[in-house]
């Protein structure tokens, strides 16, 4: 590499990381101006509530009841079948003695552990 080229990189490299540093300063110092109205938020709240305007909220917030009359949906969880292990010795497959057969039902009787006819 020349001089001239390790030159031109290493500027091009510096603008770069000038640039990167000046518009993460940027960006840093417009996100932490906060709030305009702090003091206001952080005032301590008053633990007198208005309890007229509480039970309006509670009342606002319970569901109506159903008309009566009017069947309502309800769902049951079905049971979901889980597997029962075997008993039968014969579910189990056996390897061949043979690795080819000239039968195919003797050839999947081997696969598959068990002959279905």
């Amino acid at each position: 590499m020349k001089k001239r080229e390790f030159i031109t990189i290493l500027v091009i490299t510096l603008i770069v990381a000038v640039v990167w540093v000046v518009s993460d300063l940027v960006h840093t110092k417009s996100s932490a101006q906060g709030l305009p109205d702090v003091k206001n938020y952080t005032e301590p709240i008053d633990p007198n509530f208005d309890q007229q305007t509480l039970d309006k909220i509670n009342s606002l917030s319970t569901p109506a009841p159903a008309p009566s009359g009017v069947p309502v949906a309800t769902t049951k969880p079905s049971p979901s079948p889980s597997p029962s292990p075997s008993t039968n010795s014969r579910s189990t497959p056996r390897p061949s003695s043979s690795p080819t057969s000239s039968n195919p039902a003797s050839a999947q009787a081997t696969i598959s552990g068990t002959l279905s006819l």
